[in-house]
């Protein structure tokens, strides 16, 4: 029980207002906005650090497994000279802000940054030649050590999209990476150790256009979704969603904890109110 409330409030829901919250305007962030998930990073210029300037806690990295490295793509290029990699992109410069900030991404903040990995292909294969970087690394990350215990790390970092079912699971202690579920997967007794978020498409579950007020069907539906999640300890997050203002405050009324949007500047507008 212990792991899954450390997990839950890793980044649980910021409410816009907070007096510790991060400004909309400043690239000098202290404490950011746990609950704001920067979305399809190939959608930005520069996607790391534009989360980071708006104090996002939570970022996607699309990647494939090309030749035994990693590389940040939604869509291959052709070409391999255009090839940009997880380790340049994401990894090292975390580790240089958690080196600059006394052990944080944010020198303000009280909780691990998210790093989410959406493999788009070979899940299993892409962890294996991921994980001598993870080790080699390991103050970076949270961890699960032989015991089963969560430890706390400057990143919590977790796969989506073709995720490692097989090679993660199975790895023997310590381990720091974690896996995204499906709401599929609430019920069935998967640790929060293992697998401490659920995200899923909205349209599969919702019908709702994001504009106006929701309907009290799918209302229900929502909060149904929430609740299991929560009394499970896990985080719950929707993909495909409408990215609208309406659909954004309507998550923060209703706690969920990773507001996945493209754009940035009018989450970060919400949240800094």
């Amino acid at each position: 029980m212990a792991a899954a409330v450390a997990m839950l409030t890793a980044c649980n829901s910021q409410k816009a207002g907070d007096t510790t919250a991060a400004a909309a305007d400043t690239t000098e962030i202290q404490v950011p906005f746990y609950n704001a998930f920067s979305h399809n990073d190939y959608a930005h210029e520069r996607p790391l650090q534009e989360a980071l300037e708006l104090g996002f806690n939570c970022v996607e990295a699309d990647c494939y497994l090309v030749e035994g490295r990693n590389v940040v793509a939604h869509d291959l290029p052709d070409d391999t000279a255009a090839y940009r990699y997880l380790e340049d992109l994401y990894l090292q410069p975390l580790f240089e802000r958690v080196r600059a900030n006394g052990g944080r991404v944010y020198a303000g903040a009280d909780r691990p940054f998210y790093l989410m990995i959406d493999i788009k292909r070979e899940g299993d294969a892409f962890y294996t030649a991921l994980r001598p970087v993870l080790e080699e690394n390991a103050e970076m990350f949270c961890s699960v050590d032989s015991a089963g215990n969560f430890v706390e790390g400057p990143i919590l970092l977790f796969f989506s999209g073709a995720r490692p079912m097989e090679t993660l699971p199975q790895q023997e202690a310590p381990r720091y990476a974690f896996l995204d579920g499906k709401f599929e997967d609430m019920g069935k007794n998967i640790p929060v150790s293992l697998m401490p978020v659920v995200s899923d498409n909205y349209k599969d579950f919702l019908s709702w256009n994001g504009e106006g007020e929701m309907p009290e069907e799918d209302l229900v539906k929502l909060r149904g979704l929430i609740r299991q999640a929560h009394d499970e300890g896990k985080l719950i997050r929707f993909w495909g969603a409408p990215d609208t203002e309406a659909w954004a405050r309507l998550q923060l009324a209703e706690d969920v904890d990773i507001v996945g949007v493209d754009n940035l500047q009018a989450l970060a507008g919400i949240l800094g109110e």
